[in-house]
């Protein structure tokens, strides 16, 4: 009985060893609890948390996806503890940028924002079926295909 002991103990360890950090695809997404599962070989896990930007008075809000490859870090070694860290590009998502100075974000419609440090240069380009609004209490533009709308208790052009 004694020399099982060793044995289980080593094949716990290495499991253990070998969850503490695992890539695998999110299989499942529970939006409205922030939690999705992860399916990485044979192995989905349980609801796991995802992290975000950021999470207090300033809070972000940018899921992970169900298709999308991640990596589960699991501190003990244990999956019902891991949580997801963050997706990693893969050849049919690639990166959409290439140059350190830019921040860009696609959607999948295709509309982009980025910001260029380089050139101090914030884009927005929406697809033809959206629009933009911008809106501060009372007043607001919009834009959109149809045209330009500029709405305010009071106007200054000069």
């Amino acid at each position: 009985m004694e020399r099982e002991a060793p044995n289980r103990d080593l094949t716990d360890l290495e499991r253990r060893v070998a969850n503490v950090v695992r890539f695998g695809v999110i299989s499942a997404a529970d939006y409205g609890r922030a939690r999705v599962r992860v399916t990485a070989g044979r192995i989905t896990t349980g609801w796991l948390p995802f992290v975000t930007a950021r999470a207090h008075d300033h809070v972000t809000w940018c899921p992970p996806e169900v298709g999308e490859q991640v990596v589960v870090v699991a501190p003990t070694g244990d999956l019902a503890q891991g949580v997801v860290i963050g997706a990693v590009y893969q050849a049919a998502h690639a990166a959409p940028e290439d140059r350190p100075t830019i921040d860009r974000t696609v959607f999948a419609d295709g509309s982009t924002v980025a910001y260029d440090r380089e050139v101090h240069a914030y884009t927005l380009e929406v697809v033809e079926a959206g629009r933009i609004r911008l809106q501060v209490g009372p007043s607001s533009l919009e834009i959109d295909a149809a045209g330009i709308r500029l709405r305010a208790p009071r106007i200054d052009l000069n």
